[in-house]
């Protein structure tokens, strides 16, 4: 039942992130409020930091794996919706198999001195990405766009 319980979060998380990504009008993209507040900026922030935050070996993360700096790389550098939303197809798949990964959730983590276990590290990916997909609700909202959304799926 839990295994399957944060299946179905995650799925609903990261359906949000995609529905915020397809429904961001393409000149609003890269556009935003100063350096920080740009959607394809966030979008792509989101990922790589779950992708970070379940892979098996975090320490050996590479963050400059795709030649950009969340946080320095300029507007035009960052990907267009597609390839963002290209690399959210990677990054469901891999929220899958760390959700049913036969370790279970229960285990202990890989970084034990943050996280009591996979599930307490999986919630705070959770959170992370909540935090984040509100910020560019608000950005396409302030815009006139439409939002992502709060999607209830069935199990």
């Amino acid at each position: 039942m839990l295994q399957q319980t944060m299946e179905k979060q995650v799925r609903q998380a990261l359906n949000t992130v995609r529905t915020a990504i397809e429904g961001c009008p393409e000149p609003l993209w890269r556009a935003g409020e100063g350096e920080y507040l740009v959607i394809a900026r966030l979008a792509f922030h989101v990922l790589q930091a779950i992708d970070y935050h379940l892979d098996a070996q975090p320490e050996q993360f590479d963050w400059n794996a795709y030649g950009i700096d969340w946080e320095g790389s300029a507007p035009d550098a960052l990907w267009d919706q597609a390839r963002t939303l290209a690399y959210l197809d990677e990054i469901q798949a891999k929220a899958h198999a760390y959700v049913a990964d036969e370790a279970g959730l229960l285990s202990e983590d890989v970084s034990p001195r943050f996280f009591v276990s996979r599930l307490d590290h999986l919630c705070y990916v959770l959170r992370h990405t909540a935090q984040h997909t509100g910020e560019i609700n608000a950005l396409l909202r302030q815009a006139g766009a439409p939002v992502g959304g709060w999607l209830q799926a069935a199990p």
